[in-house]
């Protein structure tokens, strides 16, 4: 028995040191089932069946990125690494960076990683930039949307019966690829392509020249014109000046209607060396003066 002052030493001391020591037991083979469970998983990982080959995928893109062939080109602007086992390691974020930088696409909501290697990059169909034209701008043909956005592919010829409006005589500064045009005389051209890129008529127009924008180089001549093709000639259409800067001439609007009459009921004198859109509003001026910059379509050149 315990003096006065004394403490006596019972049960609970024991039954304490045994919860401590099997605390520590269980933490021991926590952490050992843990460490056994990683290596496990880099193991299995590890295997080539749980390794796939990655392959970037576009969900559900629009119609026209099928058709005419755009999705590779679009993919092609991803940069994997040719190691496949560093292109693992790849982020979806720095694959979200790099297709939304390259500026086929206005936004992307998600890019998610499959187990089977798939990485799927899922924008709404309102989110692709279409190319509408090409700018000769450089010595190289850019592609570009109808906001005027510089899309990353270059090309250094487009054939004058391709079917694309080439849009020549810019003399503004190239943007970086994802940027718009912000020169004046390119802002104009585009604007005008994205106008005809809408009518039944767009792939009869096979340029916009701006050359004399403003009339910067005669300002006796039309400011802007179109070629296209017109009973199988390439004919000079003038359009006049750009849009919103008319001045005593048909709106844009009524050139686009005139236009449409003009191809849809095969109007227009075949002899006629170029055609007038500029003046009437209900009609068009044909002119008959040689022009030595049209030839037969078969031996057409570029302005």
């Amino acid at each position: 028995m315990a003096g006065p002052g004394q403490q006596a030493e019972g049960p609970g001391w024991g039954a304490g040191l045994a919860r401590l020591v099997t605390g520590l037991c269980l933490a021991a083979v926590l952490g050992g089932a843990v460490y056994g469970l990683e290596r496990l998983k880099d193991h299995v990982c590890g295997l080539p069946e749980y390794n796939p080959p990655i392959r970037l995928e576009l969900a559900d893109p629009p119609e026209w990125v099928v058709r005419e062939g755009w999705g590779p080109r679009i993919l092609s602007s991803v940069k994997l690494p040719l190691d496949q086992s560093a292109a693992g390691k790849t982020s979806v974020q720095q694959i979200y960076e790099q297709l939304f930088s390259s500026g086929w696409v206005s936004r992307i909501r998600c890019v998610n990683r499959r187990i089977d290697g798939t990485i799927r990059i899922i924008c709404d169909e309102s989110d692709y930039r279409r190319p509408i034209a090409m700018v000769l701008i450089g010595g190289v043909y850019i592609p570009v949307d109808k906001e005027g956005v510089r899309l990353p592919e270059e090309y250094q010829r487009v054939e004058i019966n391709s079917g694309w409006m080439r849009i020549f005589g810019v003399e503004s500064v190239l943007p970086d690829r994802g940027k718009p045009f912000e020169g004046d005389d390119a802002r104009a051209a585009i604007r005008i392509a994205s106008l005809i890129w809408d009518q039944e008529f767009a792939p009869r127009i096979t340029g916009i020249d701006v050359r004399n924008y403003q009339g910067r180089r005669d300002r006796r001549e039309p400011h802007v014109f179109l070629l296209a093709w017109v009973h199988n000639r390439l004919k000079r259409l003038q359009w006049g000046s750009a849009v919103n800067e008319e001045y005593e001439e048909n709106t844009a609007a009524e050139k686009i209607r005139n236009l449409a009459v003009f191809f849809r009921t095969g109007a227009g004198s075949p002899q006629a060396a170029s055609y007038d859109f500029s003046v009437y509003p209900t009609g068009w001026i044909e002119r008959f003066e040689p022009d030595m910059s049209i030839a037969d379509g078969s031996e057409a050149r570029d302005p």
